[in-house]
């Protein structure tokens, strides 16, 4: 059986936008119907039961009762017949007929208010004595719609019958009455729930609905570009938790809305300068101010190359912002990525003069991730590493276990980052002011593509104080599970 709420899973909900249809039903209207519908279901129900119990249950108990009296009754008949031989003693003999009907003093234990329990039953007018030919000797005057029928025997001879009307039958018109007064009450009844129901949906309306009015309401302004909307939260329930997650995402789409513009601005900048210095440089050599000569050129293709280093960097980052870099996760050896990125960068730490120490554990460092990503990863670390730490320095590289983790930790010597420029050093295009001179500093964005490398792995890499006067970068990595 479907249940009453369910005509309502068939109403379209409304959109946050406006609309034409001037027949929409409203989350109010929805509410107030459901909860009349429910009142209503539940007065039938209880009007259904009333009659069920009426019917079935308090007169199939009288019922009961008057076939017990009757049956009681049939010894008594039995030997009235005994004495006289036949009925006709009893025939027009109304005195006599109430007189056998009366209960004896042992059955008077059943009396109500001081009246015999016959009496209360109303048997003497619904039973009938009937001879052995089925004739009407004494009692009810239509015997033929008597459905209760009990046989008089007497050593085994069939004497007569007694018949009885059914109790409905003589109450119908009382069963009526009672019928009307409950219908009338249940309308009342049923009135006075349905402005309950009425009062009960208006404060819903106005303890429910007006926060989801007030959401509503948020998100097209949110949708429409406002960012710096938010809901009140006024409760803990779960209207409480949808404007707290409202508020979240308001606050979510914001930063990235921050995010997107600097980000913007700073790629604006970013190209910006080497396009300038390459139309000075062209317009120079244009003009007859510079010569067309192998310095000339060397200074072209540098700014060139920073140009593309810079493109390709914003791309490779655009690429790891979306989780479109392609990513081949299968089962390696860490230290064997760590091993071929030193193997690359060991003629780039001389070229800087700096001394490495390296304290890679002996035993493989089973992982599941992409060896060429990986060492993307350590590559640009390390090319930090060359281009930031002064010549003469150190650097140490330190790769272990520590809790089911792989543990690497890259260090270098001065200079060193202060704590709030440690806090940002991977956001995008951010450098702390030393190597704002291009020609040390890069173009801002390996440290992010880094992070967004370790987060594809599951893994975490921060910065902080290198007890070498510098920087240290620790990454964690979560091993495979054997």
């Amino acid at each position: 059986m479907e249940s009453p709420w369910s005509f309502l899973a068939s109403i379209e909900l409304p959109g946050l936008a406006r609309h034409n249809r001037s027949m929409a039903v409203g989350l109010s209207k929805k509410l107030f119907i459901g909860v009349l519908v429910s009142n209503l279901v539940v007065i039938l129900a209880m009007g259904a039961a009333a009659r069920f119990s009426f019917t079935d249950g308090f007169i199939g108990y009288l019922n009961a009762q008057s076939i017990d009296r009757m049956e009681s009754m049939i010894p008594r008949f039995a030997a009235e017949y005994e004495v006289h031989g036949n009925w006709e003693f009893l025939r027009d003999n109304r005195s006599l007929w109430f007189a056998l009907m009366r209960p004896t003093l042992a059955e008077r234990e059943g009396e109500h208010f001081g009246l015999p329990l016959t009496d209360l039953l109303g048997i003497a007018l619904r039973i009938a004595l009937l001879d052995q030919d089925g004739q009407l000797v004494m009692g009810a005057r239509k015997p033929e719609a008597a459905t209760i029928k009990r046989d008089i025997q007497l050593n085994g001879k069939r004497l007569g019958q007694l018949v009885m009307v059914p109790i409905q039958t003589v109450t119908a018109p009382a069963d009526v009455l009672f019928q009307r007064q409950q219908t009338h009450a249940m309308w009342i009844i049923g009135l006075a729930a349905t402005c309950l129901a009425g009062l009960l949906s208006l404060a819903l309306t106005r303890t429910v609905l007006a926060p989801i009015k007030r959401v509503a309401q948020a998100t097209r302004q949110l949708a429409a570009g406002d960012y710096n909307i938010r809901v009140p939260t006024r409760s803990q329930d779960e209207v409480g938790q949808l404007s707290k997650d409202f508020n979240k995402l308001a606050d979510a789409l914001s930063r990235n809305e921050h995010v997107r513009r600097q980000f913007m601005a700073d790629v604006s900048h970013e190209l910006r300068t080497p396009i300038s210095i390459l139309r000075g440089e062209i317009e120079a050599l244009q003009d007859g101010l510079r010569p067309m000569a192998t310095e000339s050129l060397a200074s072209l293709h540098s700014e060139v190359s920073h140009l593309g280093k810079l493109v390709e960097d914003v791309y490779q980052l655009a690429l790891s912002d979306v989780g479109a870099l392609a990513y081949r996760m299968e089962p390696l050896d860490f230290r064997e990525v760590l091993n071929s990125a030193l193997s690359a960068y060991k003629v780039r730490f001389c070229q800087s003069n700096l001394t490495i120490q390296t304290s890679i554990c002996e035993e493989p460092l089973a992982i599941q991730g992409d060896a060429q990503r990986l060492e993307q990863l350590i590559c640009n670390l390390f090319e930090n590493t060359a281009r930031y730490t002064d010549a003469g320095g150190q650097v140490q590289i330190e790769c272990n276990v520590r809790h089911k983790q792989v543990l690497v930790r890259i260090e270098d010597s001065a200079p060193g980052v202060p704590e709030p420029q440690r806090t940002r050093l991977f956001e995008r295009f951010y450098r702390p002011e030393r190597s704002r001179n291009r020609a040390s500093g890069g173009s801002g964005l390996g440290l992010s593509i880094c992070r967004n490398i370790i987060d594809a792995h599951q893994g975490q890499i921060e910065a902080h104080y290198s007890f070498l006067g510098g920087l240290a970068i620790v990454i964690t990595l979560p091993l495979q599970e054997k």
